[in-house]
């Protein structure tokens, strides 16, 4: 979408270099030039540099994108490749900076995955100590190493949300700048069409994990407070994942009023949706709070992750809960299910203020930093 977006302004031309064979893997994407580096069995070979660094300073490119920091391999290209070329480099990370550590401390204690088996809790408390003790510090040191490996060889480093600068140490925020995700989906305008068409519903859409980021569990745990007061609402589970044991999970703890829909395209039930409820741990951005907005359906999230304060305005938008209360999300879920006023002004106030994540919106701002980081501004 931006590479699009940047070449409609008539001043920049685009190029995607790509390793892996796939369905993409072919002349153009859209109208974007794309080629492919002769091994795709390892990042940083010889030949891969040679490649990059001859078609860099031979085209005449001017800025080399890096769009997924998380793979280190990546990066100790780009770092190996920089000194040779004239192009600024400029890294992007779609990631919370604290994702791993804030992941992986949150799952612990998962009632759903330890059922009743007292060794499987005893196992699990005697990991939770040794994290407390020892896995935290070293889950900080790792995660935040990787980021100043990735700054040190690059000219900006742009993260999702401002609110996530303050996460890095004071000597290389200058570096990092923010700039948002751009929506996928357009937005009609905002009438009363979108309540006409809605039911009562409640739509979840997400890796259907129970231990990762996602954490479908606590949608569930919250839902079965929640469907025994309001049984003529019903929950819709989006996504990808085992079908199968969600399913008999829900069947197992007498869960009523849930319907796994699998992985779909999203978009009729948001339409059709009253509330998205979004139960992840953090998020880099969280885009399907923006595009159940774009549908005229409020979104609902734990106060988790940083970027989350972008995009929800709490009760003006969206509604915020305290990490991570179960009994709190509940009790505000049915609020926002009773109170059909509040939730319509919600929906409309939503789908009016993601205007500012358009795709030329957010491709302005990335066009503006590569003219600032050309002018070595």
């Amino acid at each position: 979408m931006l590479g699009e977006s940047w070449m409609d302004s008539g001043e920049t031309e685009v190029e995607f270099i790509t390793f892996t064979e796939s369905d993409f893997r072919k002349p153009r994407i859209g109208r974007i030039a794309q080629s492919f580096f002769p091994d795709a069995s390892d990042y940083c070979a010889r030949e891969n540099v040679d490649f990059l660094v001859n078609k860099l300073n031979g085209e005449d490119f001017n800025i080399l994108l890096n769009p997924h920091v998380e793979e280190q391999s990546l990066n100790e290209l780009v770092a190996e490749v920089r000194p040779h070329i004239g192009a600024k480099v400029v890294c992007a990370l779609h990631f919370s900076p604290t994702h791993n550590r804030d992941v992986v401390r949150e799952s612990f204690f998962i009632s759903y995955s330890l059922g009743l088996d007292a060794v499987a809790w005893l196992r699990q408390c005697a990991l939770w100590v040794k994290y407390k003790l020892y896995g935290l510090r070293a889950t900080e040191r790792a995660e935040m190493a990787k980021h100043l490996y990735a700054i040190r060889n690059c000219d900006r480093y742009v993260v999702l949300s401002e609110r996530f600068i303050q996460l890095f140490p004071k000597g290389v925020r200058s570096k990092i700048v923010s700039i948002n995700n751009p929506s996928p989906c357009g937005v009609k305008p905002v009438e009363k069409f979108f309540e006409k068409s809605k039911r009562n519903e409640v739509v979840w859409c997400g890796r259907m994990d129970l231990t990762g980021m996602k954490r479908l569990d606590r949608m569930l745990r919250i839902w079965e407070r929640i469907n025994p007061l309001k049984s003529d609402w019903t929950l819709h589970i989006l996504g990808s994942g085992d079908i199968k044991f969600i399913e008999n999970l829900i069947v197992k703890n007498g869960i009523t009023n849930v319907v796994v829909e699998g992985f779909c395209e999203p978009w009729l039930h948001y339409s059709r949706a009253k509330v998205l409820c979004c139960t992840s741990t953090t998020e880099g951005w969280g885009m399907v709070l923006v595009e159940a907005m774009s549908r005229g359906c409020v979104p609902m999230a734990f106060d988790s992750y940083a970027s989350v304060r972008d995009i929800i305005d709490d009760g003006v938008n969206g509604v915020l809960v305290e990490p991570f209360s179960i009994g709190e999300y509940s009790r505000k879920l049915i609020e926002l299910i009773d109170d059909d006023e509040h939730r319509r002004a919600m929906a409309a106030q939503g789908m009016e203020s993601i205007s500012r994540f358009s795709t030329p919106a957010i491709a302005r701002q990335w066009l503006k930093l590569f003219e600032q980081i050309s002018a070595n501004v």
